[in-house]
This record gives structure tokens, C-alpha cells and sequence, in this order.
């Protein structure tokens, strides 16, 4: 599997092979960025020899039928509903559309994310914030336990 991917990585651009290795790991669980795929993508060439000959495996595509299939109907899930992300304390309404344009949208979403992670991507869209306690707070919400949510931000408001 791993020969098949490095001959397809020397047959794809620079740009495009790195993102192929950023989805390749990150579909395994590793955790990286397309930026320290890009870096891996250089030393590719210390790990297949140059006497190895570099073929391109092209797939047949199976022949497509006249008629296409129905699209299977869309499933809503309460899960998938947006939540209101300003409820969190700190949240904003600009902050709020930053998040949900990079793809957090619900209170679980944001609290599978680190403070870190928040601040990067708070630090690329150029806002501000300190998402210190922003996931802790959603782990509150996401769980619907308003009490501990409201003491936890009372206890927030309390230390400025």
C-alpha cells in the first residue's frame, strides 16, 4: 500500500501530493497539517530508491449506467443543527461566524478542540480572543448541563 502511494505522490505535484499525504494520515488518526505534509513530501525522495522505476497505475473506470440513482435523502440529525456558539462566555458574534466558517459549529465540535487549535484559527481568520476555558465551556453546553455552565461562567465573570 505504502509503494502504490509513494508512486502515485511522484506522479502528482507538489501541492497536490502533500495534501495526499496530509488525508492518508490523517484518515489513520495521526494528527498533522497540510504544512508538516508538505515538509514530509520533501524527504519522499530519501525513502524510495532512484534505481526503482516510477510508474503511474492508472484505474480502469467502471462504465456508468444512462440512468443515474436517486440521491439518497438527507438525513437531519439533532447533532448536525447548529448551535448558538455565543452562548459561551467570550463568544461574539464576529468570533461565532470565524468558528462556524471553519467548520465549528455545534458546542461538541468545540470542545474536541484545544484552546491552541482555537487560537490558530482564531490567529489565521485575524481575530482576537482567549479561548482559554472555551472548551470546557462546551463540553458544559454540549452536554445541556446549564447549571454547571452558568456557575462555571459566573465564576469567569467573578475574576475580571
Amino acid at each position: 500500500m505504502f509503494k502504490k502511494l509513494r508512486r502515485l505522490m511522484f506522479a502528482l505535484s507538489g501541492s497536490a501530493a502533500a495534501l495526499l499525504i496530509f488525508h492518508f494520515l490523517r484518515q489513520r488518526g495521526v494528527k498533522t497539517s497540510p504544512l508538516a505534509a508538505k515538509e514530509a513530501l520533501i524527504n519522499v525522495d530519501e525513502v524510495l530508491p532512484e534505481d526503482e522505476p516510477v510508474v503511474e497505475e492508472i484505474a480502469v473506470a467502471p462504465e456508468v449506467s444512462e440512468e443515474p440513482e436517486p440521491a439518497p435523502e438527507p438525513v437531519s440529525t439533532p447533532a448536525s443543527k447548529p448551535d448558538d456558539l455565543k452562548r459561551i462566555e467570550g463568544i461574539g458574534p464576529k468570533t461565532s461566524a470565524v468558528l462556524n466558517t471553519a467548520g465549528i459549529t455545534t458546542f461538541q465540535a468545540l470542545a474536541d478542540h484545544t484552546a491552541e487549535e482555537i487560537k490558530e484559527i482564531l490567529r489565521a481568520a485575524k481575530s482576537r480572543g482567549v479561548p482559554t476555558t472555551w472548551p470546557e465551556q462546551a463540553k458544559l453546553a454540549a452536554a445541556e448541563d446549564w447549571d454547571g455552565l452558568d456557575k462555571l461562567q459566573d465564576e469567569l465573570k467573578g475574576g475580571r
